[in-house]
């Protein structure tokens, strides 16, 4: 994507500081949680066992471009993963309940996104958000910073409660979403990238950007 500054990724499975970017000689990736080949590992022993479902893992890239609407391109880099792995559920709300405590019991956790449950190690976003905020932190000294953290689905909650300013982007889900204790708390008007950009173009007004 040509990012040239730190990102997070996958719910926070992954914390990427590019080469240049806050001190560093060479390009930095900091894992959390289980790897992906043990969250897979995991899900094939549930499925065995009789759990129902389909995940990224399972779909070709076509079946995955009709499902999200992503290019060719974006469905064969979506199914490169690092720590989490997207998945449909398609049992009985009982048996999803059996499988989240299984998936418990294997050391994972299942967290509902905008339009996929995510089975993922025992971490999340709000995890990469404290670890890149320190490191930023520890590169600007005295600088004072403003952490500004935009989510529109229950996995987004303790990242927003992280941030100096939590924006909650209207979505499927977003109701779910409590707004922290903040001074600074925001909602979009407009729904998914349209809200995002909404509320983005507005804070950088506010601070003269």
């Amino acid at each position: 994507m040509g990012l040239r500054a730190p990102f997070i990724v996958e719910n926070g499975a992954a914390v990427v500081i590019p080469q240049g970017c806050l001190g560093n000689d060479d390009d930095e990736v900091v894992h959390f949680g289980a790897s992906h080949e043990e969250v897979i590992r995991s899900l094939l022993v549930r499925r065995e066992a009789g759990a129902h479902f389909r995940c990224f893992h399972d779909m070709s890239v076509d079946e995955l471009v009709q499902l999200t609407g992503l290019s060719a391109h974006g469905a064969e880099q979506a199914k490169q993963r690092l720590g989490t792995e997207p998945l449909l559920w398609e049992g009985s709300d009982e048996e999803l309940v059996d499988f989240r405590t299984a998936l418990k019991g294997d050391g994972l956790r299942l967290v509902q996104g905008g339009r996929f449950l995510h089975a993922m190690g025992r971490f999340d976003k709000a995890d990469g958000a404290r670890f890149l905020l320190e490191r930023y932190r520890e590169h600007y000294g005295d600088t004072p910073l403003v952490s500004i953290a935009l989510g529109d689905s229950p996995n987004d909650q303790r990242m927003l409660e992280e941030a100096d300013i939590p924006v909650v982007i209207r979505g499927v889900n977003s109701d779910q979403l409590e707004l922290p204790a903040s001074s600074r708390p925001m909602r979009s008007l407009k729904p998914g990238p349209e809200g995002w950009n909404e509320c983005v173009l507005n804070l950088l007004f506010e601070y003269g950007y």
